[in-house]
């Protein structure tokens, strides 16, 4: 008789923390706020020994990690969300799509500039993506070290 193993198992998702959106940040008002931070801890002088470099340090980036606890939004990225997407391929795809139901409705005649126009902004949205791909997969490479190595092969 022939032995018969079952395993229920079902992968559970990883829990999502909210991460900064640094992309949606109002950046002059950031500045703003962490100029006023860095004025509360008062003059700067010359650093003269190795302690007092690393409690300047550790001043600066309590107050960059302050300010952008203050001022930058927070998000919870979707579980598929592709990492290279930005807010000009969304805009070019609307486009693209406003231009394909133009092209649709008049698909009557043939020789209609509206044909012309969808097909090139759908090529231009096409390069695009694979150039953002490209230059994301690149980036990503580039960041490759020893302890993330097994990361890039999967």
């Amino acid at each position: 008789m022939p032995i018969t193993t079952t395993i229920e198992i079902s992968p559970g998702r990883q829990a999502t923390t909210p991460k900064p959106n640094f992309k949606a940040t109002n950046w002059p008002y950031f500045q703003k706020e962490l100029t006023k931070k860095l004025a509360n801890y008062g003059p700067l002088n010359e650093i003269r020994s190795e302690t007092e470099f690393y409690n300047r340090l550790s001043t600066l980036t309590a107050a960059i990690v302050d300010t952008t606890k203050a001022t930058v939004q927070k998000t919870n990225p979707l579980p598929f969300t592709k990492c290279w997407w930005s807010k000009e391929l969304a805009q070019k795809h609307t486009e693209v799509c406003r231009l394909g139901r133009n092209s649709c409705t008049k698909r009557s005649n043939p020789d209609e500039p509206a044909h012309k126009a969808y097909k090139a902004a759908r090529n231009t949205y096409r390069t695009m993506i694979k150039t953002v791909k490209k230059t994301h997969w690149e980036d990503f490479l580039q960041s490759v070290n020893d302890n993330t190595i097994w990361t890039a092969h999967r």
